[in-house]
């Protein structure tokens, strides 16, 4: 099978619930800030320094969720996928300042980051069950 045969073979198939719930949560996520820009919301994108720590956490939702379901499903690769986005965005934060910074100035911020993970991952784990 071609390269080109396995692309449009993996576009064509139905999706899984892993890859469903992956696509709901970004446009979830994309849907809020949208709304927060039309409204200059700034109850959901923060201002000033503690607006970058808020708008810094939107990033783990789809992670979070997708994790949750792909473990409720046993999902493993999926399981991976979605543990090696959270890690990797945390180290992002961390190197460009972000994550030290709000430790510092902010700890509520990563505080509700790590706790809003860990729930988002256990109620998509329920609910996927």
């Amino acid at each position: 099978m071609s390269v080109v045969e396995r692309v449009r073979a993996r576009l064509t198939r139905e999706q899984t619930r892993y890859e469903r719930a992956w696509l709901t949560s970004i446009n979830t996520v994309g849907f809020l800030v949208v709304v927060g820009i039309l409204l200059d919301s700034k109850l959901l994108l923060g201002a000033g320094q503690t607006g970058i720590f808020q708008r810094a956490l939107y990033p783990f939702v789809p992670p979070a969720v997708s994790l949750g379901v792909a473990i409720a499903d046993g999902n493993d690769r999926g399981t991976l996928l979605s543990a090696v986005a959270l890690v990797g965005y945390t180290l992002v934060l961390g190197v460009v300042g972000t994550l030290g910074t709000a430790v510092a100035t902010a700890p509520v911020y990563p505080v509700a980051g790590l706790v809003g993970v860990g729930t988002l991952v256990v109620v998509a784990t329920l609910v996927a069950r």
